[in-house]
């Protein structure tokens, strides 16, 4: 019986992250410590945008509105 996942050995990426990098961050609180971390490296970073999202449902109508260019107005409220 096998009690943890094997997972393969990650190659390196091809492209690293450095100071020119610009990276974004959409979830809950993981996310917001991501960002938070990369704040604190003086890494640029854009992060919950559109508040926290909690699901991948929710994030997939982020993109999808960015897609679409929708503006929202006070009766989206």
């Amino acid at each position: 019986m096998k009690f943890r996942t094997a997972i393969k050995s990650i190659s390196a990426k091809p492209k690293p992250i450095n100071f020119e990098s610009k990276s974004l961050f959409l979830g809950s609180c993981f996310a917001e410590n991501f960002a938070a971390k990369f704040d604190y490296l003086k890494l640029a970073n854009d992060q919950n945008p559109y508040g926290i999202l909690y699901n991948p449902w929710s994030i997939a109508k982020i993109f999808q509105d960015l897609k679409e260019n929708k503006s929202y107005t006070a009766e989206d409220l």
